[in-house]
């Protein structure tokens, strides 16, 4: 992740070029409408639920759009949000502001592959949040 380089002081993040949505101190999340489902990834839960099993250190496999095979995202749940697990994806440029990830469309792609590769993300989050919750009923 990159700072922010701001257009001016005047300028809603949400008039960026590529602006694709963005969360704040990993609670508020406000999203173009194609990326709704963002909203359902149970940060908050997963990370009381990580937690709770002393198990921080999360893995996930995602296949990107540009990727021919998946690709391993280690992460840790306290440590990193999930702007930084986007920024794994090639088709997202994240950025940082106070404390909001700004999610970007990066040069040269086309928006169905950042919904794709989002989609992607959010859905190998959910599986490991509902494996790891299985895993400690």
């Amino acid at each position: 992740m990159q700072p922010l380089n701001k257009i001016d002081e005047q300028t809603p993040i949400e008039q960026y070029p590529g602006y694709l949505g963005h969360v704040w101190e990993n609670e508020y999340m406000h999203v173009i409408k194609e990326l709704s489902f963002l909203t359902d990834i149970p940060i908050r839960k997963y990370k009381e639920l990580a937690d709770y099993a002393d198990e921080p250190n999360r893995h996930i496999n995602v296949k990107f759009s540009a990727n021919k095979e998946k690709i391993l995202i280690a992460f840790d749940i306290w440590n990193e949000g999930l702007g930084e697990i986007l920024d794994h994806a090639p088709s997202i440029e994240v950025c940082f502001d106070d404390l909001a990830d700004i999610f970007f469309l990066k040069d040269g792609h086309k928006l169905e592959e950042a919904i794709n590769d989002m989609k992607q993300v959010a859905e190998a989050l959910i599986a490991d949040y509902n494996n790891l919750e299985i895993k400690h009923m």
